[in-house]
């Protein structure tokens, strides 16, 4: 899948070359921040919209996959050591509960059913970040983490001045 999403989203095709340096560090301080509150430590990670694999660098694990729509982005992840699925997260290829924790940073925005996906494949623990300009969702985003009961026991929403998202861990059990 390439090209834009819908009006207004980037086509990550076209920056896949300079996309570290455009966003590295802006992405890093989001997963310090995360990973200061889940730990940096997991047997299987799963890194949704996964882009160019840069989380891979900060979290430790036995094995992290990464999916994402854009191929360019895999060859990228999959050079920095992850083992990549081209897909999309609304529609995740993998078993339920087949992850410790599953990762979405900045991706959240382009379809909510994401989450839902994301907690059927976690057994622990979901990260998601929203962009603070989309600051109009923060309730929704709080009522799709919060909606499945039977496995959501406690929802943190972090916001912290100098990060461009807000920062929702659903911890599960």
């Amino acid at each position: 899948m390439s090209g834009e999403l819908e009006e207004g989203v980037l086509e990550y095709d076209s920056v896949v070359e300079a996309y570290d340096e455009l966003y590295g560090e802006e992405q890093k301080s989001k997963y310090l921040v995360a990973l200061n509150y889940v730990g940096g430590f997991f047997r299987v990670v799963l890194d949704l919209g996964c882009g160019t694999g840069l989380l891979s660098k900060y979290v430790k694990c036995e094995f992290m996959v990464g999916i994402d729509p854009s191929l360019l982005m895999l060859k990228k992840a999959k050079a920095r050591g992850v083992d990549v699925v081209q897909g999309v997260g609304e529609q995740l290829p993998f078993r339920s509960q087949a992850f410790d924790a599953v990762f979405l940073f900045t991706v959240v925005h382009e379809d909510l059913s994401i989450i839902n996906e994301a907690i059927r494949v976690s057994r622990n623990v979901v990260v998601v970040t929203l962009l603070k300009k989309l600051e109009y969702m923060l309730n929704t985003i709080r009522s799709y983490l919060s909606a499945d009961f039977n496995r959501v026991s406690k929802v943190e929403i972090i916001n912290r001045d100098r990060l461009k998202d807000f920062i929702f861990i659903a911890w599960l059990e």
